[in-house]
C-alpha cells in the first residue's frame, strides 16, 4: 500500500531513514553522456527553421522567431527565447504585439554554463502556455459551440443526452487540446539551449526519462545539446526520480 509523503514529520523521517538504502536501488541512473549523444544522431530528416516536437510545442531557431507573419499563421500564442540578451542574438527588440506572450531567458551555449537554475521556470512557462485556452479566434468560437453542446447534453433530451455521454470523453481527450495555446521555444539555431529546455519540460511535466525524451524529440528535429547540458539533464532526472520515491514508498 502506498503512502503519501505528506505525513507527520517523525514518521516521515523514520520512513526515509529506513527505506533510503533500498530506495536508491529502485531507480537506475540515466545513461552515460556518450550513449545520450549517440541517441542524438537518430534524426534522419532535413533541416528546418521550426518543427513541432510535441502537440502545440514547437522548437525552432532565430529565423522563425523573427517571422511574425509565419508565427501568426502557425497560431503561436507564447514564445520562450532562451537566448535572450545573449551576445550572438540580436532579436530581443521584436514587438510581437498583445497576442503573443514573450518570456526571455539569458543562457549561453557553453558546457560550463549552469542551465539547471532555468530548467524548472522555463518548463513551467511551457506547461502554462500549453494549458492556456484560446489559441485563435476561430478556435474560441468553436470552443463556445462545443461548450453549449456539452451543456445541452446534461439536459434530458433523449438521444442528445446519450450522444453527449458517449462523446464527451473523446472531445475532452482529443478535441479540446487543439484550442489551447501554442508555444515556440527557440534560441539561435534551435538545437542546444532550446532543445535542452524542451527536454526538461518533457521530463518534468510529461514524465519522460531523459533517454526517452531525446528519442522522442529526435524523431522530429535534429538537436544537439552540449555535453554540459546533457550532464545537467542527467542530474535533473536523478532528482525527479529520487523525489518520486521519497514521496511514495511501500
Amino acid at each position: 500500500m502506498l503512502h503519501n509523503c505528506h505525513i507527520q514529520e517523525s514518521s516521515s523521517t523514520a520512513a526515509a531513514f529506513t527505506w533510503e538504502p533500498k530506495m536508491r536501488k529502485l531507480f537506475r541512473s540515466p545513461p552515460p553522456v556518450y550513449e545520450l549523444e549517440a541517441l542524438l544522431g537518430n534524426y534522419k530528416g532535413g533541416t528546418h527553421h521550426v518543427d513541432q516536437v510535441f502537440p502545440n510545442l514547437f522548437l525552432g531557431d532565430v529565423n522563425i522567431a523573427r517571422d511574425r507573419k509565419k508565427l501568426r499563421t502557425m497560431g503561436i500564442t507564447h514564445i520562450l527565447n532562451v537566448a535572450h540578451a545573449s551576445w550572438e542574438f540580436t532579436g530581443d527588440n521584436i514587438d510581437y504585439g498583445p497576442d503573443i506572450q514573450y518570456y526571455g531567458i539569458t543562457i549561453e551555449d557553453c558546457p560550463d554554463f549552469d542551465i539547471s537554475v532555468f530548467l524548472r521556470p522555463g518548463a513551467k512557462f511551457i506547461h502554462n502556455a500549453l494549458s492556456t485556452p484560446g489559441g485563435c479566434p476561430k478556435c474560441d468560437f468553436l470552443q463556445s459551440l462545443l461548450g453549449w453542446y456539452l451543456f445541452l447534453g446534461t439536459i434530458d433530451h433523449g438521444v442528445l443526452r446519450i450522444t453527449q455521454g458517449s462523446f464527451t470523453f473523446l472531445v475532452m481527450r482529443f478535441f479540446i487540446p487543439f484550442f489551447n495555446g501554442k508555444v515556440l521555444v527557440h534560441c539561435v539555431l534551435g538545437k542546444s539551449r532550446s532543445a535542452t529546455m524542451v527536454l526538461a519540460y518533457l521530463m518534468i511535466y510529461q514524465r519522460f526519462t531523459l533517454a526517452d525524451a531525446i528519442r522522442h524529440v529526435s524523431q522530429y528535429r535534429c538537436i544537439a545539446p552540449n555535453r554540459g547540458f546533457l550532464q545537467q539533464l542527467q542530474h535533473l532526472e536523478m532528482e525527479l526520480h529520487y523525489t518520486f520515491w521519497r514521496c511514495y514508498m511501500f
